[in-house]
């Protein structure tokens, strides 16, 4: 009878997860294939220009395509954009990009839903239980720590980041992406709802990491040159600080990267065999 009623309880709940694609499509079955078996839907909402007018890899179609077909992507959904000269709204644009995710998710029933990029891995048990965690106690807004991966998925930082990711949302028909989000937590401003402290509930959870592979790419120059974060006035300086420290990060031996602040850890999410 037990079983029953937590069975019936969990129908009640359906969370999906929309992926934001422009590049760094390496990664992106790995990052699907640690929170599949967790989560009910996914949709991926790519470009086949980025923000300043590149080419997406001829790659990425027959990709998704495959994606889909294994049963790995529910939905893929073409984000056409053309504005390349208004660098202003790039921000506007990358929620609006968002928000047709998120409104896939709504039409399909979602109660809960996460947006994901590429390089964002989690442990499948410490997704679990944190998913139920926020089922049970009814929490509208969660975020989580970060671990930082560079130059390769078996060197991470020792030390969680400064900043937190969002993590599960509820997902209602008024739940809606917002630069001003007032969510309690240093996070990124363009993916989270709107909090408001005397309706919703909030709660930063200390049992599960995102495992950020923001250093891993086959082609590193890529990710920055097409990053949102050119658009910003100090975007520039920011990226070519982020590139430069790349650059030397890849000149260390493994003993000096382990005196910088990194840890040799296994290859839990089995990237090195997807030609990085």
């Amino acid at each position: 009878m037990w079983n029953f009623l937590k069975r019936k309880q969990h129908r009640k709940f359906k969370l999906g997860v929309t992926y934001s694609l422009f590049s760094g499509e390496e990664l992106l079955e790995q990052s699907i294939k640690s929170i599949r078996n967790q989560v009910d839907y996914i949709n991926v909402v790519y470009q086949k220009k980025s923000w300043y007018g590149n080419d997406v890899s001829p790659d990425v179609p027959e990709l998704l395509k495959r994606l889909k077909e294994k049963g790995l992507i529910d939905t893929c959904i073409e984000y056409v954009f053309t504005d390349f000269s208004n660098h202003a709204k790039i921000s506007h644009y990358v929620l609006d990009k968002k928000s047709k995710g998120i409104d896939d998710l709504r039409k399909n029933h979602c109660t809960h839903c996460m947006i994901m990029d590429v390089d964002e891995f989690y442990i499948e048990e410490e997704f679990k239980a944190a998913k139920e965690f926020i089922y049970k106690n009814n929490i509208s807004h969660s975020c989580c720590s970060i671990y930082d991966y560079k130059i390769s998925p078996t060197y991470r930082k020792r030390d969680v980041n400064n900043y937190a990711v969002p993590f599960i949302f509820k997902l209602t028909k008024k739940s809606k992406l917002s630069e001003h989000h007032n969510i309690p937590c240093t996070i990124d401003p363009l993916r989270a709802f709107r909090f408001i402290d005397k309706k919703d509930k909030f709660y930063y959870l200390n049992t599960v990491v995102m495992h950020h592979m923001t250093g891993i790419r086959n082609d590193f120059d890529k990710k920055l040159d097409n990053s949102v974060t050119n658009s910003i006035s100090w975007g520039k300086e920011f990226l070519n600080k982020f590139r430069n420290n790349h650059l030397y990060l890849s000149s260390l031996t493994e003993n000096e990267l382990l005196e910088n602040g990194y840890i040799l850890v296994e290859d839990i999410f089995h990237l090195k065999g997807q030609s990085l």
